[in-house]
């Protein structure tokens, strides 16, 4: 960031003084005394702050009836962004959690350069030689140039970044990532179902950077701070302790990683609710009559209804740990999207 200040002050006073600085002062005393008068007492001054202008902060003051005006003017340019003393890039301002609030969970908007021009008109008049009055009025205008963006997804990998897709059914979500970002980089699948993970190895036999894991998500066999990203789809409600699986999900992802929860949902529309809720009802029976099978079905719909709603959910991600949380619905909220970041 580069800062240019041009300033200048024209003071009317008396008797004509110049200041140390980047101010100069013309100034023009209109009390009572006379000229040689006013000149014998800045002789007498020990310092030239006495006398100072506008602007010169500290021990400062007139003598009775004296006055001063100043216009100043400022130009600041600045330029690129900076976390601290790192320089950040476009793509690395557009991951970062949002510090303003929880929606949207990232910026989209970057700026690049902004010029910013400042006029300061000053007028001081003293009193007594104890009391000096001072007034200032400013008008700026700034003119930012920005650069929007639209993320193709909620979570923009760049490349050489790893997940882990924990509930991962036969690798739905691994697959996913790898067709629409970098195929170098790196997946791990966690599922406690080995029919599953057998299934997805042998669906995804050509993609060589996915690592399978029979595991629950409430005890990962995984190193801490090792992830980039953790995603798990339909398959939190399953989990048989909440708090563990989110401070497992917590612990694995690295710091300034994302976690991901797709899940069904509580609905936010009443009259839509009603509706669901008796057209599940017949889920079981399509089931039975269907696969043959009514247990799962059922299942299903209680494990919907006994899931926290979003507002919870979103509770147990801040216990533990998760900052800058938020949610999407979709569909009015029979399923939405859960995220989190580990700072």
């Amino acid at each position: 960031m580069k800062s240019f200040l041009y300033r200048a002050s024209v003071c009317l006073r008396r008797c004509l003084s110049l200041s140390l600085g980047l101010s100069l002062s013309l100034g023009l005393c209109l009390g009572l005394t006379s000229t040689l008068l006013a000149t014998q007492v800045i002789a007498d001054s020990d310092r030239a702050i006495d006398h100072g202008p506008i602007g010169v902060m500290g021990d400062h003051f007139h003598k009775a009836g004296e006055w001063m005006v100043s216009a100043r003017l400022m130009r600041m340019h600045m330029s690129g962004n900076q976390l601290g003393g790192d320089k950040l890039s476009d793509s690395e301002v557009i991951m970062q959690p949002n510090a303003a609030g929880r929606m949207p969970a990232v910026l989209s908007v970057v700026p690049q350069d902004m010029d910013m021009d400042m006029l300061m008109l000053g007028a001081m008049y003293a009193h007594s030689n104890r009391l000096t009055l001072m007034a200032m009025v400013m008008a700026s205008s700034k003119d930012m140039a920005l650069t929007s963006y639209t993320p193709p997804n909620m979570m923009n990998p760049a490349p050489n970044q790893k997940l882990i897709d924990v509930a991962c059914g036969t690798g739905d979500i691994g697959k996913l990532y790898l067709d629409n970002t970098d195929i170098n980089n790196h997946i791990t699948c966690i599922d406690p179902n080995k029919g599953m993970i057998s299934k997805g190895k042998e669906k995804l036999k050509n993609y060589k950077n996915i690592k399978w894991i029979i595991s629950s998500a409430e005890k990962l066999p995984l190193k801490s701070n090792s992830f980039d990203f953790y995603t798990i789809s339909f398959g939190l409600r399953n989990t048989k302790d909440l708090d563990k699986s989110l401070s497992e999900a917590y612990r694995v992802l690295k710091k300034g990683g994302r976690f991901f929860c797709l899940e069904f949902s509580k609905i936010q529309n009443k009259n839509l609710e009603f509706i669901y809720k008796n057209y599940s009802k017949l889920i079981p029976l399509v089931g039975k009559y269907v696969v043959g099978q009514r247990e799962p079905y059922d299942y299903l719909i209680e494990s919907i209804d006994n899931f926290v709603n979003q507002e919870e959910l979103l509770e147990y991600m801040k216990i533990n740990k998760f900052q800058k949380c938020n949610y999407r619905n979709f569909s009015n909220g029979i399923v939405s999207i859960h995220s989190g970041w580990k700072v």
